[in-house]
């Protein structure tokens, strides 16, 4: 069974107090008082990461990631649970990660709560992030027709490092491997667009799939037009061919009621690149 054909069964199978968000980068709880988002990414050892990844750089991203999927449902990261796989062959590299786990937590104020351990062969890293929902989480289901398309950042950096590991190494000079290993956050891009974003997901399949995920959750079809597309301008023409589709790229793609041209646009968006790539349509 196909990854996507299995969330669809989950989707059937969710059951209450839990409401029926499977599929959506978040899971979505109601608690007495508070609502909450919870985000879980495992990482396996030589099938998501290559055994010679530094450990700072394997603890950023595997932290970042689960950022990413609160963030892009309109949340605030609260908390980190950890689990990990290993053996005592990983003895070396654990002290490292652990130490980068926790200077990055404290770093971005998110602490790291708990985990859990088992042995392992393959070094398995298991990271659940908890967050604060939103009064109008950013689901993929709530586009609205009208919408206009946006895109943070660029796009094909981080699949283009990833194929350079193999012959390079985890060479952090390179800034396309670099890009990969260490994929932008927008903490504070939900306070700063509250009511103003009705859905986004974070590209992490590829902007073609992911777009796809968001149009079929909305049940609405969208125009793009290519020519915005905020491709890398760094990348060598073999790899803006596979720019839109190589996924790890972890910016947002969201949908907003906000017009290029709107004067509503919240302040302080310097830092963030944001590009007008398309509109919601029946």
């Amino acid at each position: 069974m196909k990854e996507f054909d299995f969330i669809r069964t989950l989707k059937k199978l969710s059951p209450l107090p839990w409401e029926r968000t499977v599929g959506n980068d978040s899971a979505f709880f109601k608690l007495k008082h508070k609502r909450g988002l919870i985000s879980k990414d495992i990482l396996l050892e030589d099938q998501h990461f290559f055994s010679s990844i530094p450990a700072d750089a394997l603890a950023y991203k595997s932290l970042a990631v689960n950022i990413s999927d609160i963030v892009s449902d309109g949340g605030t990261p609260r908390a980190f649970l950890i689990g990990l796989g290993a053996s005592s062959n990983h003895f070396s590299i654990l002290s490292a990660l652990f130490e980068s786990l926790y200077k990055y937590a404290r770093q971005w104020n998110i602490p790291i709560i708990g985990g859990d351990t088992v042995y392992s062969d393959k070094l398995l890293l298991s990271i659940t992030c908890l967050g604060d929902a939103p009064q109008n989480p950013w689901f993929r289901k709530n586009a609205r027709l009208g919408d206009y398309l946006y895109i943070t950042g660029t796009l094909g950096s981080s699949a283009w490092g990833l194929s350079k590991i193999p012959t390079l190494g985890h060479e952090l000079s390179d800034p396309h491997i670099k890009r990969h290993l260490y994929p932008p956050l927008y903490l504070d891009f939900p306070s700063l667009f509250k009511n103003k974003i009705h859905a986004a997901i974070d590209i992490s399949d590829g902007f073609y799939q992911d777009l796809t995920h968001l149009l079929e959750e909305s049940n609405l079809s969208a125009v793009i037009t290519p020519e915005t597309l905020p491709l890398d301008p760094s990348l060598p023409p073999e790899a803006k061919n596979t720019a839109l589709r190589g996924g790890e790229d972890y910016e947002l793609l969201f949908a907003s009621p906000l017009a290029p041209s709107s004067r509503r646009w919240p302040p302080n968006l310097q830092k963030i690149p944001i590009a007008p790539i398309g509109k919601i349509i029946n």
